[in-house]
C-alpha cells in the first residue's frame, strides 16, 4: 500500500554510511593547513547531508496521518498504532533539526580557525555528537522499520477506487472468478487484520477508450473472513469486516448449485442472507458458478469460471451496480457505457 517507503537503516548502519562516505573525501592543496581545512569542511558537510537527508527521506515517505482518508487512518491504527507512528516520526524529525544545528556549529568552528588541532577537534566533536543523536534514535528507527514492513504488505485497497467484494463459501470459485474478472493473475497479499490473505484484482473500465477516460475498479476476496457469521468472528476479524464494509461499493456473492464445493445450497443461501446484513447499503449481485455442471432456474447470473460463460455480462453488471460517482460527472458521455 505504501511502496515508496525505503528500507530503514539502523543507527549504526546509518552512521557507517555517513562516516565511510566522508572518509573518502580528500581535497588537494599544496598547503597542509588549507588541505586539511578544505577536507574537514567537505567531510562535515557530507556527514550532515547523508544523515539529515536520509532521515528526512524516512519522514517524508510515511503517510501524513492527519491528511489520509478515514479508512487509511483506522487501518494504520489497527495494524501499527497511529499515536506510536506519529511519535516515532516526530522523534526522527526532531533529530534532523538537532543534527543540522550541531553539525553546522562544528562546521563554522572548523572554518573559522587555521589551527589544525582545532579543526580536528571540531571534527571529533561533530562525529561524537552526531553519533549520540543518531544512536538515541534506535527505538524509533526500529519501530519505523517494522512499520514499513507492515505497511508495504497491506493490500493495495485504494479508497478512491470503486471496490467490489467477492463473497461465498470456499471452493465455490471466488479465486477463479477474480482471475477471470481482473483478466490478470490476482495479487495475493497478507491482510493485516487476520492470518489469512487478501486476493486483490483490478480492471479498467470502460474498455476501448483512452486510458485517461478509464476508471480502475478493485476486486477483493478475503478467504475465511466473510464465510464466518459475524457472531463467530474474533475482534480483529470484526474490524476487518468493518473495513471491507466501509470500502465495498458492491458485492458479488457466488453460489455453487452443484454443491461440489462441499456445502449444500441451503447453507450457502444462509450465508448470503448474512452477507446482505453485512453490507446493508451495497448492491449485491448473486452469481451461480459451475453452470457447466449444473444449471437451475433462478434470477441469478449464470456463470462458469471454467468455460468463461457469463463472465463478460457479470463484469458489466458489476460496473453498473457501483453507485454513480464523480468519474461519470467528468465524462458523462461514457456513463452509458458503464
Amino acid at each position: 500500500m505504501y511502496p515508496q517507503i525505503p528500507t530503514i537503516l539502523r543507527p549504526q548502519e546509518l552512521l557507517d554510511k555517513a562516516f565511510s562516505r566522508a572518509a573518502k573525501i580528500d581535497k588537494p592543496d599544496q598547503e597542509a593547513v588549507w588541505r586539511i581545512k578544505k577536507t574537514t569542511s567537505a567531510q562535515l558537510e557530507s556527514i550532515k547531508d547523508v544523515l539529515t537527508e536520509t532521515l528526512e527521506k524516512y519522514v517524508a515517505a510515511f503517510p501524513n496521518l492527519d491528511k489520509v482518508s478515514t479508512y487509511e487512518r483506522e487501518l494504520v491504527d489497527i495494524v501499527i498504532g497511529v499515536a506510536s507512528l506519529k511519535k516515532a516520526i516526530a522523534r526522527v524529525a526532531g533529530a534532523v533539526e538537532t543534527l543540522k544545528q550541531v553539525l553546522e556549529e562544528q562546521h563554522r568552528i572548523a572554518n573559522r580557525t587555521l589551527s589544525i588541532q582545532d579543526m580536528k577537534q571540531a571534527k571529533r566533536a561533530a562525529i561524537g555528537r552526531a553519533s549520540s543523536i543518531v544512536e538515541d534514535l534506535d527505538k524509533p528507527l526500529r519501530f519505523l522499520g517494522t512499520s514499513r514492513d507492515v505497511l508495504r504488505h497491506i493490500p493495495d485497497l485504494t479508497p478512491g477506487d470503486p471496490t467490489i467484494v467477492l463473497a461465498g463459501y470456499p471452493n465455490v470459485g471466488k479465486s477463479s472468478l477474480l482471475a477471470r474478472l481482473s483478466r490478470a493473475r490476482p495479487e495475493i497479499a497478507p491482510y493485516p487484520f487476520t492470518t489469512k490473505t487478501a486476493n486483490i484484482g483490478h480492471f479498467m473500465w470502460p474498455s476501448g477508450v483512452p486510458a485517461h477516460k478509464q476508471r480502475r475498479y478493485q476486486l477483493v476476496d478475503t478467504p475465511g473472513l466473510l464465510e464466518k457469521p459475524p457472531e463467530k468472528r474474533n475482534h480483529i476479524e470484526r474490524q476487518a469486516a468493518i473495513a471491507l464494509r466501509y470500502l465495498g461499493d458492491a458485492v458479488v456473492f457466488i453460489l455453487d448449485p452443484s454443491e461440489a464445493c462441499g456445502y449444500d445450497l441451503p447453507t450457502q443461501e444462509r450465508l448470503l442472507a448474512l452477507v446482505r446484513e453485512e453490507f446493508p447499503g451495497a448492491p449485491i449481485l448473486v452469481a451461480e458458478n459451475k453452470s457447466d455442471l449444473k444449471r437451475r432456474k433462478s434470477p441469478h447470473h449464470k456463470i462458469s469460471c471454467a468455460t468463461g460463460e457469463g463472465i463478460p455480462e457479470l463484469l458489466e453488471a458489476c460496473v453498473k451496480a457501483v453507485p454513480a460517482d464523480k468519474y461519470q460527472e467528468i465524462f458523462p458521455e461514457d456513463a452509458g457505457r458503464s
